[in-house]
Order: C-alpha cells, then sequence, then structure tokens
C-alpha cells in the first residue's frame, strides 16, 4: 500500500471496518492493512527508531473485535498492551470518530494481584 499516509489509513478503517467486519477475518485485506499497513506507515511518518519504539495493531485474532487499535510502544516502557503505559488509536464500535488515547496497561497487574487490588 504505498504511498499511504496515516490519515488516509485512518479514514480507511473508518469507512469500511464495519461492513468488512461480516465477512472473514482470515486473508481479509483491510485486517492486513490495520496490521502491517498502518503500523510500518506510523513508524516510517514518525520516524521511530525500531530499537526504541514498538508499533502494533490489531482488528483481532480469530474474530474482528469491536475496537480496532494501533499502539505505539516505548521499549523502555514495555512492549505489549497487557502492561505499562503507551500511546493508542482507538477507532470505536460505531466507526464515527477516532481517538488517540494514552493508556495503561492493567491485564499483568489484574492476573497477579487480582482485579480489585490491580485497580487500587
Amino acid at each position: 500500500m504505498a504511498g499511504r499516509d496515516v490519515l488516509s489509513l485512518c479514514k480507511m478503517v473508518l469507512d469500511n471496518y464495519l461492513s468488512e467486519k461480516k465477512s472473514p477475518l482470515k486473508k481479509n485485506w483491510l485486517a492486513e492493512l490495520i496490521r502491517k499497513d498502518f503500523p510500518r506507515t506510523l513508524q516510517e511518518t514518525l520516524q521511530l527508531d525500531k530499537k526504541e519504539f514498538k508499533v502494533r495493531a490489531s482488528p483481532g485474532q480469530t474474530l474482528w473485535v469491536n475496537v480496532p487499535w494501533v499502539a505505539i510502544f516505548n521499549r523502555a516502557e514495555t512492549e505489549t498492551a497487557q502492561e505499562g503505559v503507551y500511546i493508542v488509536y482507538l477507532f470505536p464500535e460505531d466507526m464515527q470518530r477516532l481517538y488517540l488515547t494514552l493508556n495503561q496497561g492493567v491485564t499483568n497487574q489484574i492476573d497477579t494481584k487480582g482485579r480489585p487490588k490491580a485497580l487500587e
């Protein structure tokens, strides 16, 4: 998908996700765009050093998720959405907007400490 910029990729996701979500996820063109093209384009556009930053995205694993995402992880902080603080683009379920957020992963804390203690 050479020549696409981050804004055009965002628009493609917003415009096509709900209709593509009705198709199988495996080998879907939009799922591949989210997983591969979006992270690569974002990494190149922001000129992020791959040694310092990891960019990952997900439309889902075996099934489509309701809220696809594209995250930027500072490797000194975390390399996963399960812990640490990271930047993430979130496409909401209705695909009417796009959020750029600062998130904190709590999955590992919940797994090790239990939900009430981790959420404290």
